[in-house]
């Protein structure tokens, strides 16, 4: 764990959380906040941070439980930008759920909850702030799930998961989207609702009528109208 570089303070200083922060602020955020780079497989249980918020600023996560079987379920996957962890009566985590990397490398920021708590004290803009960023959070996986019921086919969850997927970090060209395949079958099987066997049934039949192309390290959408146009790019989060 490091103290951040100047490189590491402007992604975060400017990440759109703390734009209510004045300079004095921002330097204290900058002392307590810490730096992290995390390997392929690498986990974080909710017990190891109950007290802390983290920030994603490269790489890919996924969100798993443990179902009652032992088995992982892979609930949601996070990019860029995005928040997990905790704070004290304010949880983005079960305490049943873990983080792992499943990118081959992840840089994160950790940030302790007592500091953050202050600055609610002193920032009440900031503590709005960042009520609306959690909600905006819990709107999301509640859009994902409301899909999931008004999708009814599996097919149709799929592309809806991966056309998701090549917005957030496609590489985009009028011929095809190129994604990084950092998720099992297993992994995308939990994240629509259906079996492994399902999914890859689903991915061969878009191989075979040609509208994907699918290894273990990408995707190849090559009837990019089939995933929609891209969606405009956020303000740097």
């Amino acid at each position: 764990m490091n103290k951040l570089s100047s490189l590491s303070e402007d992604f975060l200083v400017n990440h759109s959380l703390f734009a209510t922060l004045n300079s004095i602020q921002i330097s204290a955020l900058i002392s307590n906040a810490r730096f992290r780079r995390l390997t392929k497989g690498a986990e974080l249980y909710h017990a190891d941070y109950p007290n802390q918020l983290y920030i994603l600023k490269s790489g890919t996560l996924k969100i798993s439980e443990l179902d009652q079987n032992g088995d992982e379920y892979a609930k949601e996957v996070l990019w860029r930008g995005e928040l997990f962890g905790g704070l004290p009566h304010t949880t983005t985590m079960r305490i049943d759920e873990y983080a792992q990397v499943i990118s081959p490398l992840v840089e994160i920021y950790q940030i302790p909850a007592p500091f953050l708590e202050s600055l609610f004290k002193e920032n009440y803009s900031f503590t709005q702030h960042f009520m609306t960023e959690i909600a905006s959070r819990v709107e999301k996986l509640e859009a994902r799930y409301r899909s999931l019921v008004r999708l009814s086919d599996a097919k149709t969850r799929l592309i809806y998961l991966i056309k998701e997927w090549a917005q957030k970090q496609g590489s985009w060209s009028k011929e095809q989207i190129l994604v990084e395949n950092y998720l099992t079958h297993q992994d995308m099987a939990s994240l629509i609702c259906t079996t492994r066997v399902t999914v890859t049934n689903i991915l061969n039949e878009l191989r075979q009528q040609e509208i994907i192309k699918y290894n273990k390290q990408s995707i190849e959408l090559l009837c990019p109208h089939v995933f929609g146009k891209r969606a405009p790019l956020r303000a740097a989060s």
